[in-house]
């Protein structure tokens, strides 16, 4: 292999003695100079990078002010999750069919909201899957049991022409009932005048449509069933 070209050298002999910041040897003063052999430069241009300014660092790429982790890009907060409780029924739950009940959930968290349903927007989990194929069952009659107010109940169908209907069908009948039932709720008068103002329906300070959530169905005592609903915990959102 030739030897590096001389004006090669007289160009790095330059530029190591007009620079303060020389090769020291380890041990000796700080006067002690070491210059690259030829041999050393020879390696230098075999791997490929020979030019003298690639061993002294660029002062923008050293300077702790070019680069800071607030350059990286900040991840987005996640959203907040409200809490929710569930609405309290009158009417205990039957034990005897617990494989009857029917539960919703999206994105592998429990209940859907009941707006979301309405506008097509809601994506249940399991929603294609069909319900009811193994009971037997045609119709059934549920009651919406809401704390202060009268028993809404109404028949659901769980078959139409093309057999037993999927669990998002199931939902979209359920949610229909609930606007219903909400919207005759918000124009009547409760029952208890000392119902706490969480549970008045159709009020800023109580429940309106925006804020049911659809949890399950399953079967009560007396051949009815139960919508299982939740809604916001402002008390615990609050805290």
């Amino acid at each position: 292999m030739p030897p590096p070209h001389p004006d090669y050298l007289s160009a790095w002999n330059a530029a190591t003695t007009t620079h303060s910041d020389h090769l020291a040897i380890p041990g000796s003063s700080s006067a002690t100079l070491l210059h690259p052999s030829s041999a050393h430069l020879e390696r230098l241009s075999i791997a490929g990078d020979a030019s003298p300014a690639s061993l002294h660092p660029s002062p923008e790429l050293s300077s702790p002010n070019t680069f800071t982790p607030h350059d990286l890009p900040q991840p987005h907060p996640l959203p907040l999750i409200p809490r929710r409780k569930p609405v309290p029924h009158r009417i205990k739950a039957s034990q005897r069919r617990p494989q009857y009940k029917v539960d919703f959930g999206a994105h592998g968290s429990p209940g859907v909201k009941v707006r979301d349903v309405l506008r097509n927007r809601a994506r249940i989990d399991g929603g294609s899957d069909i319900v009811f194929s193994t009971t037997g069952v045609r119709q059934f009659h549920m009651i919406v049991d809401w704390p202060g107010y009268s028993n809404f109940g109404t028949y659901i169908p769980v078959q139409d022409s093309n057999g037993y209907i999927t669990r998002a069908r199931l939902a979209k009948l359920i949610c229909v009932q609930l606007a219903r039932f909400v919207d005759r709720a918000s124009r009547k008068r409760v029952h208890h005048e000392n119902l706490e103002p969480e549970w008045r329906i159709g009020t800023a300070s109580g429940c309106l449509l925006e804020d049911l959530w659809l949890v399950s169905v399953q079967p009560a005592h007396g051949g009815l069933w139960l919508a299982d609903l939740e809604v916001p915990d402002v008390q615990e959102n609050d805290e």
